[in-house]
């Protein structure tokens, strides 16, 4: 009961924040990224709420329970490269005054067909991240209120549905609440973890020392000291882990729903301050949650849990004697809806504008687009909830698999076009083309034909497939300009 008051007040303090937009938006500006009216404060709140999801919390917080501090070392770290290779877009994407990110590239290489294509895989790569939330809610609530899994992910399909529809400045809204109760839940959950373990030193102290499974079905055994070796490679190979890092730094530096955060922020200024501002913010929060992880194992050595996703609403249950931990099943519902509005929104916006506005109906009224946004965020929505019935297998793998097909497609043209000026639409077209298709094949791949085996990931594939056909291109069209010029200048002499 206590638990469900929680809850409660959480979704009376969503309905009354995610009302602000809906009476504010009156055209796709406003919609998408808020009229670029973005203050400091707001933006670094929307940035970190929403670069703070499922697999930031429930999937690295298990990760860490089951395999140690290596596990931030393969993903957190790849985050955080990811981010400072952000601030190198900054002057170029506030410059063009593109609206969504395949607007900037249809803008940089002259191609409407470009920006179709980039949207169509933003639509794609986040319905498919969508579903990472929404069974981190399910698996959160189902767990702590005692309520079935189908019933938990339909409600919280309810609260994104809600936030979503007023665009970005209800987003922005609501992100300040979740960002605010996402750290509360963190800090809250520290204290009673030391509380109960008897200090922080003592909670490393008695790791050093932790073996065995994790949960009875692990296939993963600890030895003493494994829990803290920076570098221990789990049941992965070296190989896989260095491409899930890179999936995860290309794909975060080149994700649209994050470079939006850079459109819409007020200036240039504001928008290098949010991301350095919110790198700070990461650093004591993803701290914060190293010693839940491996303070949750020292107190409860062994789960009774089938999958690393249901540790952390396990350890909230049942290792702390205080009611303060339902603080933390706070932090993961906002985590959850923060980052999942955010993605339908962008959803949304890649449909409407780079698809449909720019393919079939250029000249549709911003009121019917309006419109259009909303019912792609309903039919979007549902479509996640579905295959939220039949969810993957761990969120942590699962999302870097997604953010690699991401790095594939949009890492090489957006980075290229700013650092190397000279590369044109034929490179970027073939290194999109080329990404995606090596991407995806290696995405389809290793999850229906090698079974989840971890074999192939996409991202140093798809990435370095994309850089090839981006420099060859790119040389092609120059070598082929000029043997025309020559050519029409021949022509001309005789």
């Amino acid at each position: 009961m206590i638990y469900l008051l929680y809850f409660v007040v959480y979704s009376l303090l969503i309905i009354i924040f995610g009302k602000h937009g809906l009476d504010q938006v009156q055209d796709c500006k406003g919609f998408f990224i808020a009229d670029a009216s973005l203050e400091l404060f707001t933006a670094v709140c929307t940035f970190a709420a929403t670069w703070i999801s499922a697999a930031s919390l429930i999937a690295l917080a298990g990760s860490i329970f089951v395999y140690g501090i290596s596990s931030m070392t393969y993903s957190l770290f790849g985050w955080f490269v990811g981010a400072f290779l952000m601030l190198l877009l900054v002057s170029e994407l506030r410059s063009r005054g593109a609206l969504s990110i395949p607007e900037y590239v249809r803008y940089r290489y002259g191609s409407r067909n470009l920006q179709a294509v980039c949207g169509f895989v933003t639509i794609f790569t986040h319905i498919l991240y969508i579903v990472i939330q929404i069974r981190g809610f399910g698996i959160v609530v189902s767990e702590i209120l005692q309520i079935p899994y189908s019933m938990a992910i339909f409600l919280v399909y309810l609260f994104v549905l809600y936030t979503t529809f007023g665009g970005l400045y209800s987003v922005a809204r609501t992100d300040i609440l979740n960002f605010f109760l996402i750290a509360a839940g963190i800090v809250v959950t520290v204290f009673l973890v030391i509380q109960e373990a008897g200090g922080v030193i003592a909670v490393f102290q008695q790791a050093r020392f932790i073996e065995g499974a994790a949960f009875p079905s692990a296939d993963y055994y600890n030895t003493p000291g494994s829990l803290l070796h920076p570098l221990r490679q789990g049941n992965y190979h070296y190989f896989f882990l260095f491409s899930v890092f890179v999936g995860w730094a290309l794909g975060k530096a080149a994700n649209p729903q994050y470079l939006v955060r850079i459109i819409a922020a007020r200036d240039r200024q504001t928008a290098r301050q949010m991301v350095l501002c919110s790198l700070a913010i990461f650093c004591v929060l993803y701290a914060g949650l190293m010693v839940i992880s491996i303070g949750g194992r020292v107190l409860q050595p062994q789960v009774l849990v089938d999958d690393i996703d249901s540790i952390l609403p396990y350890i909230i249950r049942n290792a702390f004697s205080s009611h303060l931990a339902g603080f933390m099943l706070i932090g993961i519902l906002a985590a959850v809806v923060s980052t999942a509005n955010s993605q339908l929104l962008l959803v949304a916006s890649s449909f409407s504008y780079d698809i449909y506005k720019n393919i079939i109906n250029g000249g549709v009224s911003e009121e019917r687009l309006l419109t259009i946004n909303r019912v792609v965020i309903f039919v979007a929505g549902t479509v996640a909830l579905m295959f939220s019935f039949t969810p993957p297998g761990a969120l942590l793998v699962y999302g870097s698999y997604i953010w690699g097909v991401i790095a594939a497609v949009f890492f090489i043209p957006i980075y290229g076009g700013v650092l190397w000026p000279r590369g044109n639409l034929w490179g970027a077209a073939a290194a999109i083309y080329g990404g995606l298709v090596t991407s995806a094949g290696l995405f389809i791949a290793d999850f229906y034909i090698f079974r989840d085996l971890n074999i192939l990931h996409p991202a140093i594939p798809g990435v370095g497939t994309a850089l090839l056909f981006y420099v060859l291109g790119t040389l092609f069209k120059e070598r082929f300009d000029k043997g025309a010029a020559n050519v029409t200048q021949g022509s001309r002499f005789n």
